[in-house]
């Protein structure tokens, strides 16, 4: 095609990087759509701290989200993990 062959399109830096960012946005799309049917229409500053957590913290908030009884549960954990996040 361009002179690459799709092997080595495959393990270049860039697609490694599209392909995780595109799981990290698939997950965090998911937590959402669960976390709205759970308590309602989430706030953008909620959905915003959620786009921006990590694969592993977006790992957490799916198992932690079966425990959450309340919204405010689910805001304390969101703070502390956001600013863990916004920290580094």
């Amino acid at each position: 095609m361009l002179g690459y062959n799709d092997i080595s399109l495959k393990e270049t830096r860039f697609s490694h990087n599209v392909y995780a960012e595109g799981q990290q946005e698939g997950e965090a799309k998911l937590i959402q759509r669960q976390l709205a049917r759970r308590f309602g229409a989430l706030e953008e500053n909620i959905q915003n701290r959620i786009n921006y957590l990590s694969i592993t913290q977006l790992d957490a908030l799916g198992e932690a989200l079966l425990a959450f009884s309340t919204r405010e549960n689910m805001k304390k954990w969101l703070k502390n993990k956001a600013f863990r996040t916004c920290a580094k």
